[in-house]
Formats: C-alpha cells, structure tokens, sequence
C-alpha cells in the first residue's frame, strides 16, 4: 500500500527534489526552474488537488487524515500540509520547496508533530507513529 501512494507522487517528488538541488545553479537552467516552480505552484495553490492527496492518502493508511483532523481540530494547516505529504512519501527537500520553507523548518517541524502526537491519548497515537518514522 504504501508503494503505491508513494508511486503516485514519485514524480512530482523529484521534480521537487532537483528543483531544490539544482535551483542555485547555472543561469541558462532558469527556464526550465520557471517552469517547474510553476507546476509546483500548481499543485500546492490548488485546494482540490491537495484534497484528492488527503483522500487518496486516507484510502491507503486507514482513514488517518480524517482520524488526525478529529484529534487535532486546531492543528495549523501548514503542519497538517507537512504530514500529509510525509504520508504521501515526499522527501523533506521536496516538502521544503512545497511549502516553501527551509529543509530545516521541516525537519523542526516533524520533530514537533512527533511531540504534539507522543502526548496524545487516543486510540489513533499508533497509527500516527507508524507513518512519522
């Protein structure tokens, strides 16, 4: 299952990847990063596009999204963004460009998910667990 969701993004993960490994060189390389920069943008201004992520998202891992909005009404919509595409198998560059945020800002902010999710008591602590290694 988790290939699969995971495949489902393989692309658009890479694209994000060698944008954020590529984007500080070569300036006869800036119109291809336009373009990219600009499906990105695509995907992430898209309300719709990120909801069918969720969905799909939950298809494969047990309901989790719809389990985490429950457990975590206030959660940020940046935060919830940041774990829906670590469900979704985007590596952290990736997720950094997605959300335009340093790589470190991920990281930080995955640590404090694991807190927040170490101090919940519901039933659905576990499955959170399993999925932020």
């Amino acid at each position: 299952m988790k290939f699969l969701l995971e495949e489902r993004f393989a692309l658009f993960n890479k694209l994000c990847t060698t944008y954020y490994e590529s984007s500080f060189f070569n300036k006869e390389r800036e119109n291809i990063f336009k373009e990219v920069k600009k499906e990105i943008e695509t995907f992430v201004n898209n309300k719709e596009t990120i909801s069918k992520m969720e969905q799909l998202i939950n298809d494969y891992k047990d309901d989790i999204i719809t389990r985490l909005h429950n457990d975590f009404p206030f959660m940020s919509d940046k935060d919830r963004l940041i774990y829906s595409l670590l469900l979704a198998g985007f590596s952290a560059k990736a997720i950094a460009v997605i959300t335009g945020v340093s790589r470190d800002v991920v990281y930080a902010r995955k640590s404090r998910l694991k807190k927040k999710i170490a101090k919940l008591d519901s039933d659905n602590k576990a499955i959170y667990e399993k999925y932020l290694v």
